[in-house]
């Protein structure tokens, strides 16, 4: 059986350990559970942007007049929503699924 990928989200988390936390890393590989964290952390993340993402439709609706004001609403939410992402869950040094 294939293994599941680890994710964009996961990828991140692993190098910031790695770059950061190398002791906690060799202690997770240690016990075979660094990529299970990895891709935990991964879908915990997307299920956040997820979340993130409507709660910002619900907050912010998207404008209908012009190119330019669609365009700067989307970039908006996509920072805000990646700003999150990052400092709740991927930045987080986790050991556990």
């Amino acid at each position: 059986m294939e293994e599941q990928p680890i994710g964009l989200y996961g990828r991140m988390w692993m190098e910031n350990m790695e770059k950061n936390y190398p002791a906690k890393v060799e202690l997770m590989m240690f016990y075979h559970r660094y990529l299970t964290v990895a891709r935990s952390v991964n879908e915990r993340a997307e299920n956040y942007q997820e979340q993130l993402s409507d709660q910002y439709d619900r907050n912010n609706p998207r404008p209908t007049s012009g190119y330019e004001a669609i365009l700067e609403w989307e970039t908006q939410k996509k920072y805000q929503i990646d700003h999150l992402i990052m400092t709740e869950v991927v930045l987080v040094p986790v050991t556990t699924p």
